[in-house]
């Protein structure tokens, strides 16, 4: 463990140091959850996940079992008869990063623990606004931007659950119409953990608006999940080039006309799509936010344990106007970073102060699903499609 890092609450970890954490802790996962849980062109296995994110769950644990403590604290100083409020946890990172399969992995190992049971995982998918309201606006250039999302609903949402209401209601996107899905919900029941995971749930908020709280406000942990700009772009024209042959075929798939292009016009158009939407958006509102996160996990390109990125090709090509990364050297490295950016309490916020945290600069990254994330698919209308493909 490496102590004189450049930054005083900094402090690096090798993969070595940092697997050793956890060694008495069981991972109750099989080879058949780590297939279930990987994505589509990110893959993960069984010794990654206990290299990297069973120390992970069990620091989360520890965070966990710490606000509840002191939150029954407080309510018995109080003379309150409050129950556990769930521990909220944010995962934020670029399109095709692998930040969905990280959320699901960590749901699956933290439900195994027997004080956290509940686990849930919502994503900011559902609180985008219909596609007929984003053509209302003329946001379905910028679907996935921070202002393509209801912000009210999701701060509600956070706030309700927070707030220990029995049953929350969140909308439902349906990757395959590429729209929310009408009269459609999932529920939320007074989770132990809700893992809410999206593109911009780390953004600030917005100087002038009506609703001064931000969604990071309630979050008792966030999570960035980082990589090379190149490798980024690089899995999300993977991605783009499988789907053609998965959720394009679907029934009623809005992009059904990309089943049939050829790969060289598909990667063509894709990387044009890069270029317009998501390389803007990553470099405007999604990279700026790492340094809000509490924990970031680096990835390298085969989506492993990266060596240290120091001013070499991996750091020339990290996205302009992110923050520079760290260097430890040599070795592959997991980082722990110090005072959480949402330390200080705000209304409807469970802090408990400013105490360090973890940040991993791993590769053993993680996904979403089958289908392409409903954040960041080029723009239509609702009379004519795109001639071209979803970012995602």
């Amino acid at each position: 463990m490496d102590l004189s890092a450049p930054s005083s609450h900094v402090v690096t970890f090798s993969h070595d140091q940092w697997a050793a954490l956890a060694q008495a802790t069981p991972l109750p996962l099989t080879h058949s959850d780590i297939r279930r849980l990987s994505a589509l062109g990110d893959p993960i296995d069984l010794r990654q996940a206990d290299a990297v994110y069973r120390p992970l769950s069990a620091l989360l644990q520890m965070y966990t079992a710490e606000v509840g403590a002191l939150h029954s604290k407080t309510s018995a100083f109080l003379g309150l008869k409050e129950g556990r409020t769930p521990f909220v946890i944010g995962i934020a990172g670029s399109v095709a990063v692998g930040k969905s399969t990280t959320a699901r992995l960590l749901r699956e190992l933290l439900r195994r623990w027997p004080a956290t049971p509940r686990v849930e995982l919502v994503t900011t998918d559902g609180f985008l606004y219909p596609n007929a309201e984003l053509e209302q606006r003329g946001l379905m250039e910028r679907k996935g931007f921070p202002e393509s999302y209801d912000r009210h609903a999701l701060i509600d949402f956070l706030r309700a659950v927070k707030g220990g209401r029995n049953r929350v209601r969140a909308p439902i996107y349906d990757h395959v119409t590429y729209d929310i899905v009408p009269d459609a919900h999932i529920e939320v029941h007074r989770p132990d953990i809700l893992i809410l995971e999206g593109l911009n749930v780390l953004q600030p908020p917005r100087p002038g608006a009506s609703e001064p709280l931000a969604v990071s406000d309630f979050f008792d942990l966030s999570i960035y999940v980082d990589a090379d700009e190149a490798d980024i772009m690089s899995w999300y024209l993977d991605r783009i080039v499988k789907l053609r042959d998965v959720a394009f075929n679907q029934p009623g798939a809005y992009f059904h006309q990309f089943a049939d292009m050829p790969v060289d016009e598909l990667v063509e158009r894709a990387t044009g799509i890069w270029n317009a939407i998501n390389r803007p958006n990553l470099l405007e509102n999604i990279a700026p936010t790492r340094e809000r996160a509490t924990l970031v996990l680096v990835k390298d390109s085969t989506h492993h344990m990266s060596p240290a990125t120091q001013g070499g090709e991996a750091e020339r090509r990290r996205p302009r106007g992110s923050p520079p990364r760290r260097s430890s050297g040599s070795l592959p490295r997991i980082l722990a970073t110090g005072a959480s950016h949402h330390a200080a309490a705000r209304p409807g916020r469970s802090c408990t102060g400013t105490w360090a945290l973890t940040t991993l600069t791993d590769g053993s990254g993680v996904s979403s699903g089958s289908c392409c994330s409903a954040t960041c698919l080029p723009a239509a209308s609702s009379t004519t499609r795109p001639a071209r493909p979803p970012p995602e």
